[in-house]
């Protein structure tokens, strides 16, 4: 998983009108044909961005700020057991 990666799409797709929140990507019944449309455009637009940056190894000097910071984590449980 690269956080650079995924904010160059994110990046990418925001300038073509397409908002995607990080790691939340819904499809919903409000949405029309033509919204769709629209994000199949702006995803076939951004993919030869994608593939420079990563043929380059340089994704991000592809960026036009810092990378996302994950919002979540996850927290492992203890392997140890509480005292009583």
């Amino acid at each position: 998983d690269s956080i650079p990666l995924r904010s160059l799409f994110i990046q990418e797709l925001v300038k073509r009108g397409i908002f995607f929140h990080p790691g939340v990507e819904y499809i919903s019944f409000s949405h029309t044909k033509e919204d769709v449309a629209k994000t199949i455009e702006a995803l076939s637009d951004s993919i030869p961005s994608f593939k420079q940056a990563i043929h380059e190894n340089k994704i991000n000097a592809y960026l036009k700020g810092k990378p996302f910071k994950p919002v979540y984590s996850i927290v492992k449980p203890s392997i140890h057991k509480p005292k009583e």
